[in-house]
């Protein structure tokens, strides 16, 4: 019975050893030059004016839950039918 768990326990021990491999050698040989540069936000070529934590009316909520709702209920869910 246990026999049948070692391919298992193989392959994890396997899949752990390989991430903590790769994610050391990420840090141990990986070269982080932060700069300027990388760290200015960039959105599609526009620079952003404003701030990104503005408020969203509750209409558009509103208007979002409703046409969940009414995809909902007309069957047009997304899927084969």
């Amino acid at each position: 019975m246990t026999g049948s768990y070692v391919p298992i326990l193989v392959h994890f021990a396997l899949v752990v050893a390989l991430t903590a491999l790769l994610l050391s050698a990420h840090a141990l040989l990986g070269r982080g030059r932060p700069s300027s540069g990388k760290s200015e936000p960039y959105e599609s070529g526009v620079w952003p004016i404003g701030s990104a934590r503005e408020r969203v009316p509750i209409r558009y909520y509103l208007i979002a839950m409703l046409f969940l709702l009414g995809a909902r209920w007309s069957g047009n869910e997304g899927g084969d039918h």
